[in-house]
């Protein structure tokens, strides 16, 4: 397969979409069922896993009776499936993917959350036809930090990874992208923008509008 030059590979909740509030209220809400009493601190900890990830995560800590594992994780999916309907896209989405686009780069998605969540916001937020490779770390052996869903996404895209740039929001997903060799640009949330864990990326945005022509191909000359 021929190797692009470059491509950018998006990370979906708290890049894509504002949704990272809407899994932790998702979140909070059904494992207060199981009687864990979660808040916006410790949803932290599972930033950036897939869902059935984090869903182990607490279980380990505070195992629980009455409901399955996977139990849980469908109703927090289900949950969240419900509150993203009230959400929108992140500032500077649209015209970030037009940016690559016209520099003639590929563009990819890889996410922790489940294939047909990802369908479901691409399609509601009319932005598909931007994206060549769609990839759900559910279809991989290890979610984020493991660099498997961006190693799977730059092979879809017929890229080498280390001429990729991938974007993220979380130090899970951060790790992730570095292990796979890639460029990442971290725009973290504000509450975690000074997280001195975010100094390892090669650029740091407070959002996607920051993102130019002049940006995008100094991290490509410096691959």
């Amino acid at each position: 397969m021929r190797n692009i030059a470059t491509a950018v590979i998006y990370d979906m909740d708290g890049v894509i979409v504002d949704s990272e509030p809407l899994w932790k209220k998702a979140e909070i809400k059904v494992f207060k069922t199981v009687g864990i009493e979660l808040d916006d601190n410790l949803c932290n900890q599972t930033k950036g896993l897939r869902i059935d990830e984090a869903v182990e995560y607490w279980y380990r800590r505070y195992p629980w009776e009455r409901y399955s594992v996977k139990e849980i994780e469908n109703t927090v999916l289900d949950e969240f499936m419900h509150l993203i309907q009230s959400s929108q896209l992140m500032r500077g989405v649209v015209a970030s993917l037009e940016l690559v686009q016209s520099l003639g780069w590929e563009i990819g998605l890889a996410s922790s959350s489940p294939m047909r969540l990802i369908e479901y916001i691409v399609g509601t937020f009319n932005i598909r036809p931007y994206f060549k490779a769609l990839c759900s770390a559910e279809n991989e052996a290890y979610g984020k930090p493991h660099p498997a869903v961006y190693l799977t996404c730059a092979r879809m895209l017929g890229a080498d990874a280390k001429k990729c740039i991938a974007i993220e929001d979380s130090v899970n997903g951060m790790i992730s992208a570095l292990a796979a060799s890639m460029k990442v640009i971290a725009v973290p949330e504000k509450v975690e923008y000074q997280d001195q864990r975010f100094a390892v990326a090669n650029r740091k945005l407070h959002a996607l509008d920051e993102i130019d022509k002049r940006l995008l191909l100094q991290l490509e000359a410096h691959g």
